[in-house]
């Protein structure tokens, strides 16, 4: 399956797809709120885990190619089973290179993705994070009409950022439009 958008494609990831993957989390500037980059094994159990997601459930975070099929980002909603901080919830989020920063794709990407994942999705609500210095995250974010959630705010050390270091997440949430309870 794949959901076309406005100059982009949205795919579920591959096996054939692992270099793509490795060459995203080895740009410093895309996994600047990392903190550092991820080797090949962490981008390799990543690819796995978002083939399992989509495998499962029929939606994922999805990989978004270009009108001539390369690899410019990552964008949709992953199910999570379990988080420190969180517990288990599904998480919209987006990584792109930074060639296609500015161009729009992670907006209407995780909008088409939200689209997509809201036909299969029975769920109350699905959320959103990023650190609080990471604005442009925040902006795309308020262009998906996420509506900040401050109770759900958190601290978690996670292996993949830079030194185990802590890091403190902004939440935000969007509700499931068939749904009339508020989250």
């Amino acid at each position: 399956m794949t959901l076309n958008g406005d100059g982009f494609i949205l795919r579920p990831w591959q096996a054939a797809d692992l270099n793509a993957m490795i060459n995203i989390y080895a740009n410093p500037e895309a996994m600047r709120d990392f903190g550092q980059t991820l080797d090949a094994d962490k981008a390799r159990s990543t690819l796995q885990r978002y083939m399992r997601c989509y495998e499962r459930h029929g939606f994922c975070r999805w990989a978004i190619t270009n009108l001539s099929s390369h690899i410019i980002g990552m964008a949709g909603v992953q199910r999570l089973d379990s988080h420190p901080s969180l517990g288990p919830h599904d998480e919209v989020g987006w990584r792109l290179l930074p060639k296609a920063w500015g161009k729009g794709f992670a907006t209407k990407a995780a909008q088409l993705s939200l689209s997509h994942y809201w036909k299969l999705s029975n769920e109350k609500r699905v959320l959103s994070y990023t650190s609080p210095d990471n604005l442009t995250s925040q902006a795309v974010m308020k262009r998906l009409n996420l509506t900040r959630n401050r109770e759900l705010d958190f601290t978690a050390f996670y292996d993949t950022i830079a030194n185990g270091m802590e890091w403190t997440g902004f939440v935000w949430s969007q509700p499931n439009p068939g749904s009339t309870e508020k989250c």
